[in-house]
């Protein structure tokens, strides 16, 4: 029991597995309202998990996609002091320039959220550096994704 879970293409920049929990184990959302990136204790996730089942109903009547993240944010508008909601988990893929890492804007982050929509956007302006891939497309973000996390470590990474 207990711990954190991210999503596939979430990637980590500062957050150390082997860290204690944070905030003392209480439920921690550290993507806004997007579960990309959750962390608590057995009886949080267990009291989280009985929430997300009850809200079902309401999500569905007002007619919203029945998904983690709808459901998710309607338990962050309904009972916000029973969670930690941080933002600490970048958004975007931070390069400024092609292969130069922005690295103000991933200060305070603890990961960063690769997603297909992200990647794309930063290789159709040019931020993103052709890799030979398989399949020589944004599609493909593994690869994009390692040579993200190398040139932060190279330009940003204090340790």
């Amino acid at each position: 029991g207990g711990g954190g879970m991210c999503d596939n293409d979430v990637l980590p920049l500062t957050i150390k597995a082997d860290k204690e929990l944070p905030n003392d184990g209480k439920f921690t959302i550290h993507d806004f309202v997007v579960p990309s990136l959750l962390s608590g204790s057995h009886k949080e996730w267990d009291r989280k998990a009985r929430q997300l089942v009850d809200v079902v109903d309401e999500v569905i009547a007002r007619g919203e996609h029945l998904s983690d993240m709808h459901a998710l944010k309607h338990l962050t508008k309904t009972i916000p002091d029973e969670m930690i909601i941080k933002r600490d988990v970048l958004r975007k893929v931070a390069y400024s320039s092609l292969d130069t890492v922005d690295c103000s804007i991933t200060q305070g982050k603890v990961a960063v959220h690769f997603s297909h929509r992200r990647v794309k956007d930063a290789f159709n302006m040019g931020f993103m550096p052709h890799l030979e891939t398989h399949k020589q497309a944004p599609g493909e973000r593994p690869p994009y994704g390692k040579k993200f996390l190398q040139n932060w470590a190279d330009q940003c990474s204090e340790s």
